[in-house]
């Protein structure tokens, strides 16, 4: 018996694997293995488990992996296929997992929640070239899918990727270093929702809507058992190891020749030693991309065979030279902030991308040109000669290894006339406070305050404030009538011969809720919630798990001032939650840890 190794992500493997259109039906869910062994415990398929308020839970083997059933599930079209709320596991009248750490392990680590295998819309196709096909809608691995702003108006950008043949959802937030590992599904729905302005990338050339991606992106790595009841069939031929080509430090391509083979196990050495290992996705193609964490330059030899059937090693020398490689994702220059004469932050999106070379030009000339430190961040601080004011682009490519030009256009301003340190909004009870410090100016009049539309293009001055008899020193306004929601403002700085420039918009949240605060925090069986409303009404309580799927959900009555609230989470599985509390087309998130 061979056993199945559960699959890891390893710095993003990339294969060639779909999942056939019939394999998704619900009557085929039971294809591969009746019977796998995981946590000590024999599964069975369509084994009854016990009942979870008054109705059946039963198991399903699919692609001999685990997922299960429940006749209560609230989607009549799904009572047979996968349901996602695995917890229900640790509450079963039987008591076949009790809520302890050995039922927990053995849910967390065995059961699968729902994914695109187990989606009956027939969207997700077999790989066609370096795409995935969803609804005939090609998905190629670091395209752009959308921005979600959150309410404090940070952005994270949400990148598609191919990972171990599957498609996965890698987020990055801005100010926040890049994390290739961080994949969940946890933000796409909002964004497509257009929640707090957010928005789906406008040059994807086809829309995406939230059932597409349940059926073709995954939150979650597959889940294997241990092993499977039976014998492990063997590869009808190979597989046969063919041509090593695109060699780098941290990937490499491999052809191999067979047929039944449904997956490989790979292998790299290095005199004899394994350095680098995995499992790919199911296959689609005789050619297989696989990357790895970085490797020195050096002779290797690669290893191929069966992954779940038997078959013989196939194996080949390789070897990866010093000069310079091809970035693997990117840079991709995201956005320009912080702009100065002498000084700017540049935003990039990226893999594999050690050191960045920038130019900036004025009139295609270049006039400041340098390479990057090693870099430790997504966002990127450079300091130049100082620039006269005008208009100038800003092009990145890869510093050492190879990779194509990305650019933005940016713009370095005049002088103000009043030169401002700070401008900053605060919400209070009744209206938003604006402050703002000047430390210089010469010629100035005044100022209008000016507050944008919820697109932050067109304006309307709410107020204006003359310079006093000492203009330098700090300033205030008050909006006594703010919107509900995000509120942008901007200072028109006048100058005395009725010249005038702007400063930077800033957004200020004028919530109906806030100063939420949780406590205890991590929790076992409750969690107190206290806030404050600036009007009274009813209000929704949603708890949603790390991969965005609300597991409880309450309304709570609302009084004007400071109020609190006993959430009850002892129904919840161990781990990480969002407490989302809406009031009308507003809300507010508090994280929180479940534990035992």
């Amino acid at each position: 018996m061979k056993f199945l190794l559960k699959l890891i992500y390893v710095c993003g493997l990339f294969g060639l694997f779909a999942a056939k259109s019939d394999d998704n039906r619900p009557e085929n869910q039971s294809a591969v293995a009746s019977q796998v062994i995981c946590a000590g415990r024999t599964w069975t398929h369509d084994e009854f488990l016990g009942n979870f308020n008054g109705k059946g839970v039963y198991t399903i083997i699919h692609e001999n992996r685990i997922y299960i059933r429940w006749d209560g599930n609230s989607d009549p079209s799904r009572i047979r296929s996968a349901f996602d709320n695995t917890a229900i596991l640790l509450h079963l009248d039987t008591n076949r997992f009790p809520n302890d750490a050995q039922g927990n392990y053995a849910v967390n680590h065995c059961v699968n929640g729902v994914d695109p295998s187990t989606m009956s819309t027939g969207y997700l196709k077999p790989a066609i070239g370096n795409a995935i096909p969803c609804n005939n809608k090609l998905i190629t691995d670091n395209l752009l899918l959308g921005t979600y702003v959150g309410t404090d108006r940070v952005k994270t950008y949400q990148f598609a990727r191919i990972v171990d043949g599957l498609l996965r959802i890698n987020f990055r937030r801005d100010l926040n270093n890049y994390n290739p590992n961080a994949f969940s599904l946890g933000l796409i729905q909002q964004t497509i929702a257009g929640e707090n302005g957010s928005y789906m990338n406008p040059d994807l050339g086809f829309q995406l809507n939230y059932l597409e991606v349940q059926s073709c992106f995954w939150g979650d790595v597959p889940k294997y058992p241990d092993s499977v009841v039976g014998e492990m069939p063997n590869c009808a031929s190979g597989p046969t190891l063919g041509t090593i080509s695109n060699i780098s430090q941290t990937g490499l391509r491999f052809a191999y020749s067979g047929s039944g083979v449904p997956n490989i196990d790979w292998r790299i050495k290095s005199n004899g030693t394994i350095v680098r290992s995995a499992k790919t996705g199911s296959l689609g193609s005789n050619t297989v991309d696989i990357s790895f964490a970085s490797l020195a330059s050096g002779n290797y030899v690669l290893e191929i065979e069966g992954g779940d059937c038997v078959s013989s090693i196939s194996s080949k020398s390789f070897t990866i030279s010093t000069g310079p490689v091809n970035c693997l994702a990117g840079p991709n220059l995201l956005s320009i902030s912080n702009i100065t004469p002498t000084s700017l932050r540049f935003l990039f999106h990226g893999n594999g991308v050690p050191t960045i070379d920038w130019k900036i030009k004025s009139n295609g000339t270049t006039v400041r040109s340098a390479r990057t430190p090693q870099l430790t961040s997504a966002n990127v601080d450079i300091n130049f000669a100082s620039l006269t004011p005008g208009n100038y682009t800003m092009e990145i490519q890869g510093g050492d290894c190879i990779s194509g030009v990305s650019s933005q256009s940016f713009k370095i301003a005049e002088p103000l006339p009043i030169h401002l340190v700070s401008f900053e909004g605060t919400a209070l009870q009744n209206g938003i406070e604006l402050s703002w410090t000047v430390v210089s100016e010469k010629n100035g009049q005044g100022f209008e305050i000016l507050r944008l539309d919820e697109q932050a293009k067109t304006s309307e001055v709410i107020g204006k404030l003359a310079l006093s008899e000492k203009p330098a020193g700090e300033y205030r306004f008050v909006d006594a009538n703010p919107r509900a929601g995000t509120n942008y403002y901007q200072l028109k700085q006048i100058d005395t011969d009725g010249t005038f420039t702007k400063s930077r918009i800033i957004s200020v949240e004028f919530n109906h809720i806030y100063e939420l605060m949780a406590a205890p925090n991590p929790a076992r069986d409750y969690i107190d919630v206290s806030y404050s409303a600036r009007i009274a009404g009813m209000s929704d309580f949603d708890i949603y798990n790390v991969a965005g799927i609300r597991v409880s959900s309450s309304k709570q009555s609302l009084k004007k001032g400071h109020n609190s609230s006993k959430i009850n989470i002892s129904g919840l599985a161990d781990g990480h939650y969002i407490l989302k509390i809406s009031y009308g087309d507003q809300s507010q998130n508090l994280r929180f840890i479940k534990v035992h």
